[in-house]
């Protein structure tokens, strides 16, 4: 089981801003495969 960061949980928060993963993954300048995983991790 790994470690929830606040970088994970601010992923989650700006998913919920943002309303889509696309905009989300812009905000955090990151990739939508990479918010994806983010999100499977926190769910797994």
């Amino acid at each position: 089981m790994s470690r929830v960061t606040l970088n994970d949980l601010q992923a989650v928060l700006t998913i919920a801003r943002r309303g889509t993963f696309r905009a989300a993954a812009i905000d955090l300048d990151m990739s939508t495969t990479a918010l994806s995983h983010t999100i499977a991790r926190l769910e797994a």
